[in-house]
Parts: C-alpha cells; structure tokens; sequence
C-alpha cells in the first residue's frame, strides 16, 4: 500500500519502522510471556478476559522460546495444527495459547499465508471451547489518549486473526464444536514499563468482515488474470500496482494516519458522492443514500423509495430534537 502510494504521489513522505521500536516490542512480548505467561495471565484476570476463579493452562508454539516451543516454522504449524484439532476434547479449563500458527490455504494471489497469532485465549469452562483472539503492541496504553491509528492498526490484525480462525475451523469441519468470539483484547503496556495492559472487550467484528472482503477481492483479482499470469510466478511490479490502484476502495475515519493512501481514498468518496470523507457515523446516518440525495431530501424533496422515506423520518427527528 506504501508503494502504491508513493506512484501517486512521489513527493509522500512514508514512514519507517524504528529498528530500536521493533526490538523493544520482541523484549515486551518475550518478558510478558515468560514462566508460562505468568505477567501476562495475572493482567488477564485483572482485564476481566480470563475470570479469577478460572483454572489456566498456558501453551507455547512459539519457534525456539521455550522448552515448550518448536524448532521450525514447520512444526510450529504442525504443533498448532494439532492443538487445533484438539480444541474440542481439550481440559474444562482456560487455556491461554502464545504463538498458534496457522497456514490459511485461502486467496490466489498468494498460494497460502502463515499467520503467527500473539495469543489466544481458548474459554472451554462452557458448552463448547470458545476462542478470543489477542494482539500484542508495545506502545503505551494512555487510556482515553492512546494514538487512534496505533489502535486502528492493532484492532485491524487482531480482525485479520478472527477471520483466519474462521477459515480454519471451516477447513477442519469444527463449526459445530468450537466458537470463534468477536469480542477480544489488546495488550499495550503501561507508560514507562515493561509491564502488560489489558484493554479487554474489544470488538473486532467490523475488522474481520474487512478482512474477508480482502480475501475475497483478491481471489476475485487473481482470477480476472488467469490465463494472463501463472499464479505461481511473481506478477510484474506494475501489474501489482494496477491491481490495488483500481481496486474498489473503502475510507472510514481509521484510514486516517494508518494507511498512506488515506488522502487519495478520501478524495474517491468525495467524487462518489458517499459521505464517507465527513465520517462514519455520516456513512452510517446514510444508510447507503448518496450526499446529493440526502441535500435534496432535506429541502422538501419528496421521497422516492423506503430508503430516502427512512432517511427523511430520521433526519426530520435528529433536527427536531436538536431544535
């Protein structure tokens, strides 16, 4: 996205990940994980994630961490592999997971995908195991001032997480045994220490459904250049470019500080006519009618359909009550 960014519009400044920033969140992860994620366990309870009543039982598949954890990137995904398919008959406890691999055999521009999951918690004290994704950051938790793009970020691939289970549990034919939660949690630290803060009861519904529309585009996308392009050959550096810049776009106020095409988006909801650029609770206020048709609507305009009737009805109270 940074590349295709930048062939917009050469003179964007994109930002670099700090080596020193990259090695403090591998320290952070690592020292909240250590003796069997005891830290980390201790802010669960605390975060209302993991009740304090509840038995835990801690797994590792991460490469070479412990004695616990595997050798390769292989046998991290055969380890987790297994542990996955045992979800179901696992002990009536909680079990925190550090480190699941996944291999998601899903979307055509890329063969598969490995993807590294920073923790799960697995709830089995129910009638089946339910699974709570959690993502590790090692920026500061400030509360009610912790930077909105850090967290836009974060909740973003704590969704990718979400749907990547769903694909395993549909692969593993495990829908009627094991419950994926949409409701998970993040780990930031507390300012100025190594300690872990757990900001529980994160929705991260809205992210997996982006995250499957973007599987979904590109399986579409690889198969509009079928014929054109083996699918096990890297595509031409234009080509690659060609296909996000036509892609269908989706600006929400997130974009904002966390993806450099932000700007460029923004523009293509103006040109649509969606409302989007003015925000989401416009987008949702809405409810799919154009800008144009919301200004005509709102100057006496008669309405034409259920939609714009709908519209008008909630756009004739808000100012009512407003008034």
């Amino acid at each position: 996205m940074a590349r295709v960014a930048q062939h917009e519009d050469p003179s964007i400044h994109l930002k670099e990940n700090s080596d020193f920033a990259f090695q403090r969140g591998i320290l952070f992860e690592r020292s909240i994980l250590e003796n069997s994620g005891e830290r980390l366990i201790k802010e669960l309870r605390f975060g209302d994630v993991i009740k304090n009543t509840s038995q835990v039982i801690f797994h590792d598949f991460r490469i070479k961490s412990s004695h616990q954890s595997t050798n390769s990137l292989q046998d991290a995904i055969n380890a987790s592999l297994q542990f996955f398919q045992s979800i179901s008959s696992l002990e009536k406890s909680v079990h925190v997971v550090a480190g699941l691999t996944l291999r998601i055999a899903k979307g055509v521009l890329l063969p598969e995908a490995t993807l590294v999951l920073d923790v799960l918690v697995v709830d089995n004290e129910g009638s089946k195991p339910r699974l709570i994704v959690g993502e590790i950051k090692s920026y500061p938790d400030r509360g009610g001032f912790t930077q909105r793009s850090s967290l836009a970020s974060a909740r973003a691939q704590a969704g990718l997480y979400v749907h990547a289970l769903d694909l395993t549990i549909a692969s593993e034919s495990l829908e009627n045994f094991v419950e994926v939660s949409r409701i998970g949690f993040l780990v930031l630290s507390k300012p100025g220490s190594n300690f872990p803060s757990v900001r529980g009861n994160e929705d991260f519904k809205w992210q997996a459904e982006r995250a499957r529309q973007g599987f979904e585009q590109m399986e579409t996308s690889a198969a509009a250049l079928n014929g054109k392009f083996a699918f096990d050959e890297d595509l031409p550096d234009q080509e690659l470019l060609d296909l996000v810049l036509h892609a269908e776009t989706n600006f929400q106020d997130s974009c904002v500080g966390f993806c450099e095409r932000a700007p460029t988006c923004q523009q293509i909801s103006i040109s649509n006519d969606d409302g989007a650029f003015l925000g989401d609770e416009v987008v949702r206020f809405l409810n799919g009618l154009g800008l144009s048709a919301a200004e005509s609507l709102s100057h006496s305009q008669t309405p034409q359909n259920q939609s714009e009737t709908d519209f008008l009805q909630r756009f004739t109270y808000s100012e009512s009550d407003e008034n």
